[in-house]
């Protein structure tokens, strides 16, 4: 390598760690809306008129998610002191920084203390048309997702039970059936056994029968037997019977 390649690779290596470490600065963004664009929402630019504690409740609300009503009774209160326009200057710059709008102190303190409704309608319009979600809408989706959440727990947990009642019904049906199936054996063996026992006592009988009949031939044969014997020595029965 030659020594002009040794000398710019260090260069190139400082660009690409200062372009890493230091991001380009953000450009600062306009009013979407002009402040002599309120007559454009006729009903903003009445309620700015008439009750501009309500519009300035409601931009705030939608700024930093805090208390609609509670901005609403502070704007009221400042009002009531002549203070309107020290809030409203504030409240212009929070909003500016927010959205990291261009302006400074001295033009919010000139456009509220000249034309508060319009200031009111154009940071109203700024913010309600906003895409990003405030930090109260954030709350209530989370909200909203936690309870979702816990419904689909709980219908699992239902479900749980329901398979649980099923696996014992289940359970118990299969005890019975092999209760059952003893019950139908033992009552089968109890009665091949009964069969058995009538079998083996038909058979004694026979045999008792067989034996009186064997006896009964005997004691003829022996009867007659005597009768010869006597008529053989003296011609007749001289056994006195």
């Amino acid at each position: 390598m030659s020594q002009a390649s040794y000398q710019t690779q260090p260069q190139m290596m400082q660009t690409n760690i200062q372009g890493t470490s230091t991001p380009a600065p953000t450009q600062p963004m306009t009013w979407k809306h002009g402040l002599f664009d309120c007559f454009n929402n006729m009903g903003d630019c009445c309620l700015a008129c008439w009750c501009p504690c309500i519009i300035y409740g409601k931009t705030k609300s939608k700024a930093d998610g805090s208390d609609e009503t509670a901005q609403c009774c502070c704007f009221f209160c400042a009002m009531c002191i002549g203070f309107w326009c020290c809030l409203g200057t504030v409240n212009r710059g929070d909003l500016r920084n927010k959205k990291n709008i261009q302006g400074g102190l001295i033009e919010d303190a000139a456009i509220w203390w000249c034309c508060t409704p319009c200031a009111l309608v154009q940071e109203h319009q700024e913010f309600s048309d906003s895409r990003g979600p405030t930090t109260l809408q954030l709350d209530q989706r989370m909200q909203q997702q936690q309870q979702e959440i816990q419904n689909i727990r709980q219908q699992q947990q239902e479900e749980m039970q329901d398979v649980r009642q099923q696996q014992f019904l289940q359970h118990v049906d299969n005890v019975l059936l092999v209760n059952w199936q003893q019950q139908q054996q033992n009552f089968r063996t109890a009665k091949s056994s009964t069969s058995a026992t009538s079998d083996t006592n038909a058979a004694t009988d026979s045999t008792a029968a067989k034996s009186s009949t064997t006896s009964s031939t005997t004691t003829t044969t022996a009867v007659a037997t005597k009768y010869n014997i006597c008529d053989m020595r003296c011609g007749h029965c001289c056994c006195g019977e």
